[in-house]
């Protein structure tokens, strides 16, 4: 066989290794993808949305309805940065992750931070979860001022036509 033939079935196979993959949901990793997320809380008034994505290896990055205030409350920062964290698999369907975020107020100081942990379900089909959370709320000094709980629902996103 000449090099070309050879180099085409090696492109042939790997990119066909990539595409049975792709959109399949992992056992182990079934939280890895992208979801948005709608909270519901007794510490916040209204329900809030959220995107959340959690990649194959235990890192998660998401932001929030919120994270940019431009009329804060008094007392309240006006800027959180998108939140960092990590998951890990407790059981069938089951998983945990927390998440953090710092708050910075209008001229960039430090203003606290934030620490969400939650326990998370996915169901059968992959594509929704649902779960609890505890939100811990520190002011400028790191020190606890607040401690919140909620729940949440949230879909898969997928990858969509661009016609329908």
């Amino acid at each position: 066989m000449n090099k070309r033939i050879i180099i085409t079935l090696i492109i042939t196979f790997a990119l066909g290794a990539f595409a049975t993959t792709q959109g399949q949901v992992s056992s182990n990793n079934a939280i890895a993808g992208s979801w948005q997320v709608i909270v519901t809380s007794n510490t916040f008034p209204e329900p809030f949305r959220a995107l959340l994505t959690f990649d194959g290896e235990g890192g998660v990055v998401g932001s929030a309805q919120g994270d940019v205030l431009l009329s804060p409350p008094p007392d309240v920062p006006p800027v959180a940065t998108v939140a960092h964290g990590s998951w890990t698999r407790t059981g069938n369907r089951n998983f945990l992750f927390t998440i953090r975020q710092i708050f910075y107020n209008g001229d960039g100081t430090y203003a606290g931070g934030s620490k969400v942990r939650n326990a998370v379900m996915i169901s059968k089909s992959g594509n929704e979860m649902s779960g609890q959370l505890v939100v811990d709320y520190y002011d400028a000094a790191d020190v606890l001022v607040f401690t919140g709980s909620g729940n949440f629902t949230a879909t898969r996103i997928v990858p969509e036509p661009l016609v329908p």
